[in-house]
């Protein structure tokens, strides 16, 4: 049950709510996936149906196209064929015009009525960069729930920060506390998809010496570079000469989860635009101990600490070209050495990991949240 935060008497809940969604997107419903999970659980429980509102005709359709379209299988028919069903889905589009009459695949869009007749107004923008995704957007929401919110950037005042949070997750969350219970087989597991920075680009030189680094540590490993940007044979061959295991392929999600979980550290590294990757989300569901390349540039509603919810490698990737200086590297194998060898710690910071997921980033957690940003905003408007 929902349990509001606000100061005071709870206020009523909101008499209805709309999400609107765009079923043949690419990223639109995928990225709002977990939020409207939240909000759904909680508006649920108060007895209010979070309405679902296609921008599409034909939704379910849609949808499936999509997953078509995007299937990770038929990559290489869709080269030829994916114009084809882009064409089909357009056909089927009659976009409607949602409340702002503005449109953005990065930007979910939500509207709350009122017992008294006002509306709040959400926008969540779940882009990985810092910025604004759409000035229109902010202009037209009582509140905008900004998931990568940067530390260095200043905001209008009813931008929020909100969890970046891996919607592949919500189904199996059963699975990942139960993996709370594994033995630990490995002393640290890396397992990267190899890009990032601004560009998918940028970022190779910087994860490939990450797992150069780690590599040298003298401790049971399990590293893995998922290769998918730049040119692939040659960081093959420069990480296969190192005895360093690479795949073209993505590891198939519950082995992922598995050999994590018989971790007693995750080395991970911050995600495009050095936000908190999605891969978090998953981490901290299984209450593992995570090992950040470098400390979280963005901030979530309830502060993360280093030391205590994860590791900090001490890899400031603030250079132009991505890259840490190479002291920081070379420092990385005595670092990891030193965190496996502090068992009681790497305990320490696993329990406080699945403590902060099932307070904070539980769907009806983060939903939660919402709502009271929500609710919020609506005493504002009243006052």
């Amino acid at each position: 049950m929902y349990e509001s935060q606000l100061p005071g008497n709870p206020l009523p809940p909101p008499s209805s709510a709309v999400a609107w969604v765009c079923p043949y997107d690419y990223c639109h419903d995928i990225y709002q996936r977990y939020y409207v999970a939240g909000l759904q659980a909680v508006l649920g429980a108060l007895g209010t149906e979070l309405e679902i509102r296609s921008l599409q005709r034909a939704p379910a359709l849609l949808r499936a196209l999509r997953r078509v379209r995007y299937s990770y299988r038929l990559e290489r028919p869709m080269s030829a064929v994916g114009p084809m069903v882009d064409g089909i889905a357009r056909l089927l589009g009659g976009q409607r015009t949602p409340p702002s009459g503005r449109f953005h695949p990065l930007a979910g869009q939500y509207e709350f009525a009122l017992p008294r007749g006002e509306s709040v107004r959400l926008v969540i923008d779940s882009a990985d960069a810092g910025g604004i995704v759409d000035e229109g957007l902010l202009a037209s929401c009582n509140v905008y729930a900004k998931s990568n919110y940067r530390r260095d950037v200043t905001y209008p005042h009813h931008v929020v920060p909100v969890a970046n949070v891996n919607p592949i997750v919500i189904p199996y969350l059963p699975f990942l506390r139960k993996l709370r219970r594994s033995e630990p087989r490995y002393d640290v597991v890396c397992v990267v998809r190899v890009w990032g920075g601004s560009d998918e680009l940028s970022g190779i030189e910087h994860n490939i010496r990450l797992l150069e680094a780690l590599n040298k540590a003298r401790c049971r490993k399990f590293l893995l570079a998922y290769l998918v940007a730049g040119d692939v044979p040659a960081q093959e061959q420069r990480l296969r000469s190192q005895g360093i295991a690479t795949t073209r392929k993505p590891m198939p999600r519950r082995q992922l989860w598995e050999v994590s979980a018989a971790s007693r550290i995750n080395v991970i590294r911050l995600g495009m635009h050095n936000c908190i990757p999605w891969r978090f989300t998953d981490l901290l569901a299984m209450g593992a101990c995570v090992a950040f390349d470098q400390a979280p540039q963005t901030i979530w509603p309830v502060p993360l600490f280093s030391g205590h919810h994860f590791l900090d490698l001490g890899l400031a990737t603030a250079t132009a070209d991505g890259m840490a200086a190479k002291e920081a590297y070379d420092a990385i194998p005595a670092r990891i050495e030193a965190a496996v060898a502090d068992i009681d710690s790497a305990e320490r910071v696993r329990a406080a990991a699945a403590d902060y997921y099932d307070r904070n980033i539980d769907p009806v957690a983060v939903g939660s949240y919402l709502l009271d940003r929500v609710q919020a905003a609506r005493t504002v408007a009243q006052a």
